[in-house]
């Protein structure tokens, strides 16, 4: 589809589930990518959020006064948009949907009411509070506005139905869905203009993946790991939040992850679609780099929660050990959370009251900063190090532990901070050292920190977002065709390796049409450890029925990709085309298609697939 519009000339959105008292750096991030589309590009950049709440005047006067958002930025609520309209020019259903259910005896009544006093929401729940059957929503007239039913109808599967009502009681529009619900407004804020949704988080991508509209594009940001607890990014179980746009990638015009690294990751697992993109998070950067005589020596900064992902206690463990050569060495930790008790406790237990402390949450502790020798990170992983940009935008060199997602791709080791082996303790100590004892060299390393943060501020941000944006526009209308690879035979040849051979075609009937995949890789994955290696695979023929290839591995792949004792090896065929993406794993046989061996022409083994 040509291209009509200009990522200027489009309607901004950014999508999160819902904005709390406290929030990390995804919230943080969605707000703050709306101000620089704002002040950059002079774009209004409404923030869309789902959540049942009464207290959004509460939550943007926060916000106004802590400067993490602008009086010009729209934050709008699903609730609070519809409390505000009457419906009066809908007429009434005439026969309206009603659920065939009964709501037990024992239930319980919870009300919710606005800031100002006036009731918001009254709910039905189970006596054990586990279970919502009815909530009704009031205006600040007292009149429904919506109700959301889900009660159980005897054995049958849980319903739901969502009815909006005008100021005389009527229903005027029912939903049978969540999701429907939230594409009708969707569908009433775009009002046929074009428009892009940047979503960010994992709650609403949920229903964003089922949201269409010819006139929008959406894409969805990976702020943390796709991998569940950091695991092995080849093998190991998706994280849930995510799960399903790793699934079905499709279903969005763009999947946009915070660091190339990651990205690469998922290609390596999952084939290159047309829809995956990096853009980096912004951070603001210092005009000129601090002047070195500033820098406090001997001091480090921490900035992170105190949780057990930030893994603190190797921090510790560090400055225990830099204390040997540096007996003055101080590291001031900003941040709070669960374990800070913890923490206080193996402080004093390791004698380390003058040189580790933790300062609790400070509002400016990132100008901290700007004062110090080094920063340090030893999360156990990450989506992408907030904490390090901002040091190294502030002219400080981080220390950082070298896990996804993040660190490799914002240090280029020993010139703008250092990496170091995940959980080596004395090699960040190593580097801890060298920083204090160097002056020289630490204020080289400051200054080359600094230039480097150039690529993550605010305009070559908004500049990759415009990039980005524009590509998917021009991606739109692709259309491209589910697709399936059929096996036919696989051939293992002494001291020369396997190839396996096999058609891709359009999922459903053979002869449905020809289907021309972009890509098509012969993927051969170690079972238990390591990246996988992927080669194309070659056309032999084309034709109705589909498209012919032949994948190989040499002896030598099959040698280098089995490494350690033991190793086995799986094999895929990977086909993409445009955003679509089929994998299929190379089977022996089954109960309907079975491999038979037979000897080659040169005398070497083949499987072949016999119905």
């Amino acid at each position: 589809m040509k291209n009509t519009s200009s990522p200027d000339t489009l309607q901004h959105f950014m999508v999160t589930w819902g904005i709390g008292t406290e929030f990390g750096g995804m919230t943080t991030m969605c707000l703050y990518r709306a101000e620089i589309f704002r002040r950059l590009s002079g774009i209004t950049v409404p923030v869309l959020t789902f959540d049942p709440l009464a207290t959004y005047d509460e939550t943007r006067e926060r916000l106004f006064r802590t400067g993490l958002l602008h009086p010009d930025t729209p934050v709008l609520n699903l609730y609070e948009y519809y409390r505000s309209l009457s419906f009066a020019n809908m007429d009434p259903l005439t026969v309206p949907h009603e659920l065939d259910a009964t709501v037990p005896d024992d239930v319980t009544v919870s009300d919710a009411n606005d800031t100002s006093g006036h009731l918001f929401s009254s709910a039905l729940m189970s006596g054990d509070g586990t279970r919502t059957y009815r909530r009704r929503y009031f205006r600040t007239d007292g009149s429904i506005f919506a109700q959301d039913e889900t009660p159980t109808a005897g054995e049958q599967k849980q319903q739901r139905l969502i009815s909006l009502f005008n100021h005389a009681g009527q229903i005027v529009k029912q939903y049978s869905s969540a999701h429907t619900w939230y594409g009708g407004w969707l569908d009433m804020l775009v009002a046929a203009r074009p428009s892009v949704f940047i979503v960010d988080s994992g709650t609403a991508s949920r229903f964003m993946a089922k949201y269409h509209s010819p006139y929008a594009i959406k894409t969805a940001v990976y702020h943390s790991n796709h991998v569940a607890s950091a695991g092995d990014p080849y093998r190991g179980e998706l994280a849930g939040g995510r799960k399903h746009i790793a699934e079905k990638p499709h279903e969005w015009d763009g999947i946009v992850f915070l660091t190339e690294q990651q990205r690469q990751d998922f290609i390596a697992r999952f084939g290159e679609t047309q829809n995956l993109f990096t853009v980096s998070n912004p951070r603001s950067r210092l005009a000129e780099p601090p002047d070195p005589a500033k820098r406090q020596r001997n001091r480090g900064v921490m900035l992170c929660r105190l949780t057990a992902v930030k893994n603190i206690p190797m921090a510790i463990k560090v400055i225990e050990l830099v204390r040997k050569t540096v007996p003055d060495i101080l590291l001031d930790i900003y941040g709070d959370g669960p374990l800070r008790e913890v923490l206080q406790l193996l402080i004093e237990r390791r004698g380390l009251d003058r040189n580790v402390a933790l300062r609790g949450y400070a509002a400016n502790a990132v100008n901290e900063l700007e004062t110090s020798t080094f920063s340090l990170l030893t999360s156990k992983f990450e989506g992408q190090p907030l904490s390090v940009m901002e040091s190294q935008a502030r002219g400080c060199p981080p220390v950082a532990v070298d896990v996804r997602y993040g660190p490799q791709d914002l240090i280029q080791d020993e010139n703008n901070g250092f990496l170091v082996p995940a959980g080596d303790v004395e090699a960040a100590a190593d580097r801890v050292i060298e920083l204090c004892r160097s002056p020289d060299r630490a204020a080289e390393m400051s200054r080359s920190a600094w230039e480097s943060s150039q690529r993550f501020d605010d305009q070559a941000v908004l500049d990759a977002w415009r990039s980005t944006i524009n590509v998917m526009w021009d991606q739109r209308g692709d259309q491209s065709p589910t697709m399936r690879f059929d096996l036919e035979r696989i051939d293992i040849e002494v001291e020369a390796g396997l190839s396996v051979y096999g058609t891709v075609r359009r999922a459903g009937d053979a002869g449905s049409g020809e289907a021309i995949p972009s890509t098509v890789e012969l993927q051969a994955m170690p079972r238990t450890k390591g990246r996988p290696m992927g080669k194309p695979m070659q056309i032999l023929h084309r034709n109705p029925a589909g498209t012919r290839l032949k994948g190989t591995f040499d002896q030598a792949d099959l040698d280098e990709i089995a490494t350690g004792d033991d190793q086995q090896i799986e094999f895929f065929v990977i086909a993409t085309r445009g955003k679509r993406r089929s994998v299929t794993r190379i089977p022996f046989g089954n109960s309907a298609d079975v491999a038979y061996p037979y000897p080659t022409i040169l005398l070497n083994m083949s499987l072949k697939s016999i119905p």
